[in-house]
C-alpha cells in the first residue's frame, strides 16, 4: 500500500529533494502535464501538498510512457522476473516519473514494451519500501526488494532507487526502435531514459508524440524516438 505522510506543504525549491530535479525542470514537466499541479499559493509562491506528491510518485500516469536500455549485467534478468530498477531522483534517469508504459531497448534496438502494473520505491541505504503501489501483491514487491538488493551487492551503489513492476507476460508490442543518427551518419544507441506520450484507443496502445504515433504490437515498423517537446508539445 502507499505508506502514510504527514500533511505538510512544500514550496517549489524544496520539491528538489522529492524528484531530484531543478525547478525550471519541474515547472516544465508540470506544463507537459506528468507532475501534479499546484495545491494553493501564499505570498512566498506555489505549494505543493507533500501527500499528494507521494501518492503521485506510486500511481501511473496514463499519459506518460517511457523507453529504458536493459542493463547488460542485471537487467536481462530483472527483466525476465517482471521488474525495472533505476536511480529514483535523478533527471538522467526516469525513476523519478510514473510512467504507464515502458519500453525495455535491448541491443540492435529490439524494444519490448510493457505496461507498469505498479511502482515501489526505496530511499537510499534501506530494503524497506518509502513507498509502493496500493495494487501490488505482497510476492511483487518482494521481488521489487530483491531486485535492489542484488543490484546493491553488486556494486550498484546505495542511492534511493525505484523500482517498476512491469506485466511480463502480456508485452504490448515489440520491434526496432531507432534513437538518431550522429553528425557522421551512423546510428546512436539509447544510453539513458526517455519519456513519451502514451495514447490508448480501445485496447491498442500508442507511445510517442501527435503525428509520429507507434502503434504497439508485435509486427511494428522501425520507429525513430521524438524528443520530449514535441511528445508533449499539445498538452
Amino acid at each position: 500500500m502507499a505508506l502514510a505522510h504527514p500533511t505538510r506543504l512544500l514550496l517549489l525549491d524544496e520539491l528538489r529533494d522529492v524528484y531530484g530535479l531543478t525547478p525550471k525542470t519541474i515547472r516544465r514537466h508540470m506544463r507537459h502535464g506528468f507532475l501534479p499541479a499546484p495545491t494553493a499559493t501564499c505570498s512566498a509562491g506555489d505549494l505543493w501538498d507533500h501527500g499528494e506528491l507521494m501518492l503521485s510518485r506510486v500511481t501511473t500516469n496514463p499519459i506518460l510512457g517511457a523507453i529504458a536500455p536493459v542493463n547488460p549485467e542485471l537487467g536481462v534478468a530483472e527483466l525476465a522476473r517482471g521488474v525495472y530498477v533505476c536511480p529514483d531522483r535523478s533527471g538522467a534517469h526516469i525513476g523519478w516519473a510514473s510512467p504507464s508504459v515502458i519500453g525495455q531497448y535491448e541491443r540492435g534496438g529490439i524494444t519490448t514494451w510493457y505496461r507498469t502494473l505498479g511502482i515501489v520505491r526505496f530511499a537510499a541505504n534501506s530494503l524497506t519500501p518509502a513507498d509502493q503501489t496500493s495494487t501490488l501483491a505482497p510476492t511483487q514487491v518482494q521481488l521489487a526488494i530483491s531486485a535492489v538488493q542484488r543490484r546493491r551487492e553488486r556494486g550498484g551503489g546505495h542511492y534511493p532507487a525505484t523500482v517498476f513492476v512491469l506485466e511480463k507476460h502480456q508485452p504490448l508490442g515489440s520491434g526496432p526502435v531507432n534513437v538518431g543518427t550522429s553528425s557522421s551518419g551512423s546510428k546512436l544507441g539509447l544510453r539513458q531514459g526517455k519519456l513519451l506520450r502514451v495514447d490508448r484507443r480501445d485496447d491498442t496502445y500508442f507511445v510517442g508524440a501527435p503525428g509520429n504515433w507507434l502503434e504497439l504490437t508485435n509486427k511494428a515498423a522501425p520507429y525513430t524516438l521524438p524528443d520530449l517537446d514535441s511528445a508533449f508539445l499539445t498538452i
